[in-house]
């Protein structure tokens, strides 16, 4: 079954802010940097993760 609600773009904006943000500091978590390529990786994939979360959330 297909649903076919629409989610304002603010949520997802939201929702790619605090994913890419926690992602970001998990490196700080053991030991690393929040400056560094690891933190930059981590946080483009709590971006899509949230991301995912999100869709899975509206639908």
């Amino acid at each position: 079954m297909c649903h076919d609600r629409v989610v304002p773009r603010s949520y997802w904006l939201i929702a790619i802010t605090v994913g890419s943000t926690l992602g970001s500091y998990v490196p700080t978590l053991w030991g690393g940097d929040l400056f560094s390529i690891t933190s930059v990786l981590c946080g483009g994939a709590g971006g899509l993760l949230a991301l995912w979360m999100a869709n899975r959330i509206a639908h």
